[in-house]
């Protein structure tokens, strides 16, 4: 399917927007300590992997994903301009990876897709990171409550911007009307990023005790993320029987 030229001059407004984030996050990263390159390859890995083998939800035609936690968690931890080149690298290393098997005949659409992608993301943790700074805690370590008011008021400055600039793409590709779209997806996804939230909250409190404490939270996210995608592929093989089964039936 072509992509409208419309969509993609908004695209290409995001990538810059993109590049100069990482840019930007790229001159302000200090030195990190040992603890916090560990941490980093960690969130890296796990980013990759969760964006690679995200859960396509047939009812709101939509991936999720846990890789949202994962930067939440980086950007509580790391602070944002690690967070933010944490973000970019994951995002577009699974990106490649996802669309490598793609025809020659599609690169101009896969190039434009890779672009939003990468940068959308890159631009919401970044919004979210700038709530942080604008407090004057980059970093948190949420040992009092205005750590976790702050924590929430990044998650709610990342889910608007997230859901807002993928809404954009949407209504200028399909002509759909913005606000309405916008409003559907909060309503549809509200849920599911407020337990990515959470997730993300109790892997900043676990790396409080030691970086292999995350672990505890890891690996139950990843045993739900397989849970769940095999109860949809089950639910999905399910329904395509019955709709063989009626077709039958009908013939």
């Amino acid at each position: 399917m072509r992509v409208p030229l419309r969509a993609v001059v908004y695209v290409i407004f995001l990538s810059c927007l993109g590049v100069a984030s990482v840019a930007y996050a790229a001159t302000q990263a200090a030195f990190p300590a040992s603890k916090e390159v560990l941490l980093f390859v960690i969130f890296a890995i796990t980013a990759v992997l969760s964006e690679v083998y995200a859960t396509w939800v047939p009812a709101y035609k939509w991936d999720i994903s846990s890789a949202i936690a994962i930067c939440l968690a980086a950007l509580f931890t790391l602070g944002p301009s690690l967070a933010v080149l944490l973000v970019f690298a994951s995002s577009l290393v699974s990106e490649l990876l996802l669309r490598s098997g793609q025809g020659k005949k599609q690169r101009a659409t896969v190039i434009v897709q890779i672009a939003f992608n990468v940068s959308q993301l890159v631009i919401a943790i970044t919004v979210a990171g700038f709530v942080l700074q604008l407090a004057g805690h980059p970093a948190l370590n949420l040992l009092h409550a205005v750590d976790y008011g702050l924590a929430i008021a990044a998650f709610v400055a990342y889910f608007a911007t997230n859901l807002s600039l993928v809404t954009g793409v949407i209504s200028l590709t399909e002509r759909k009307p913005f606000w309405s779209a916008l409003i559907g997806s909060m309503r549809q996804f509200v849920v599911q990023y407020l337990v990515l939230c959470v997730s993300a909250l109790l892997l900043a409190v676990l790396y409080i005790f030691s970086v292999w404490h995350i672990f505890l939270a890891i690996f139950p996210l990843a045993l739900v993320h397989i849970s769940f995608r095999s109860y949809l592929k089950l639910q999905t093989e399910a329904r395509h029987t019955f709709e063989k089964i009626s077709e039958l039936l009908d013939a």
